[in-house]
């Protein structure tokens, strides 16, 4: 009984503090938003003049990781409703660094990355830790932290410096080098090096989703908003126990350029217990999933769906059903499926 009673209290405290965080995120908010995003202020006193596309996205993962901030942005996905997402950025009492992303439509979700865990807590499912360094956002983590992990697959190319939402701002375009992926054109601020824009393009070169800044607040005061923050009430990194190793009969023939296989592993999926192996792709920026599983466990011989900007690929040979799924154009996940052989055909 003791136990359930702690749980209890904690699951309330953290919902104190989520309380607290949308207080703070209204008296921030004292006026209407718009698609200026107001208090900036710079960490640095000049404007950036690199001459590389390089350069300014490694200006940007700096200054992203420097700095404490609080910003609001929105995006928007054809066919889909404006998604408005608070992103705050600082340090807690102890000097630790925490971020923090919160879903303000509907009921909301919240995540906390602290201390290499990323918490998610969303109304109507217990809350759960998973290991990571930063928050799941919309945004990439690699083009806006790590593009260092984009140079095997993709070109950054400068373009025109342009005003977004009032400020100076430096355009970076980042293409696929084979054009089997998404496009993207990022705007970053030249004097706080802040992502204020970026449109994410399909193969055609039409707009598919956009994110754009709307208020951004750099400085302590932002800091304060986790002066109370206790991490005892996160949850607990959930365990997964490696799968035995079993040699793999089949194998990817084609991938992108800078694509590569990062995992293999067997597992059985959860509420039907049916055997499946997997294959997980990476470029750095965006993962696709591979899942094979014998054709008579399968559910559809042949599907195929476009959710967003994620593709789910379906199809079988009649022995084998194969899945591809990710961040990615639905013909570039057709010729993964299609590349998908036994061993022993090679």
């Amino acid at each position: 009984m003791s136990l359930l009673k702690n749980i209890l209290n904690k699951r309330t405290i953290l919902s104190a503090f989520i309380i607290f965080t949308s207080c703070v995120c209204s008296a921030f908010q004292a006026t209407e938003p718009t698609n200026e995003p107001s208090d900036v202020q710079p960490e640095v006193s000049d404007t950036r003049n690199f001459t590389s596309a390089d350069d300014w996205l490694k200006y940007m993962s700096l200054s992203i990781d420097d700095a404490s901030f609080e910003a609001f942005f929105v995006v928007n996905t054809d066919k889909k409703e404006t998604q408005p997402y608070l992103w705050r950025k600082g340090k807690t009492q102890d000097g630790i660094p925490i971020e923090q992303l919160s879903l303000l439509n509907g009921p909301g979700s919240e995540q906390f990355a602290y201390q290499g865990k990323v918490s998610i807590i969303e109304p109507g499912y217990p809350a759960y830790s998973i290991a990571g360094d930063y928050v799941r956002s919309p945004i990439p983590d690699a083009l806006m932290r790590s593009s260092e992990l984009l140079e095997k697959g993709y070109d950054s190319i400068i373009m025109a410096r342009n005003r977004i939402a009032g400020r100076m701002a430096q355009q970076v375009r980042v293409v696929s080098k084979d054009k089997t992926r998404f496009g993207y054109h990022l705007w970053i601020d030249e004097t706080t090096g802040m992502l204020l824009k970026l449109n994410t393009y399909n193969l055609e070169g039409q707009l598919i989703e956009q994110i754009q800044m709307t208020q951004i607040k750099f400085g302590d005061e932002v800091d304060q908003v986790f002066a109370n923050f206790n991490p005892d009430y996160l949850p607990e990194v959930r365990t997964v126990y490696a799968n035995q190793e079993i040699p793999f009969s089949w194998d990817v023939s084609y991938m992108p350029v800078g694509m590569e296989v990062v995992k293999r592993s067997q597992h059985r999926i959860q509420g039907t217990g049916q055997l499946t192996e997997y294959i997980m792709l990476s470029d750095g920026l965006i993962d696709v999933s591979i899942y094979l599983i014998k054709a008579n466990l399968a559910f559809d011989e042949k599907q195929s769906w476009h959710s967003g900007l994620n593709a789910v690929v379906t199809k079988s040979d009649g022995q084998y059903q194969v899945t591809v799924l990710g961040r990615l154009p639905s013909q570039t996940a057709y010729k993964i499926a299609n590349s998908i052989i036994l061993v022993d055909q090679k």
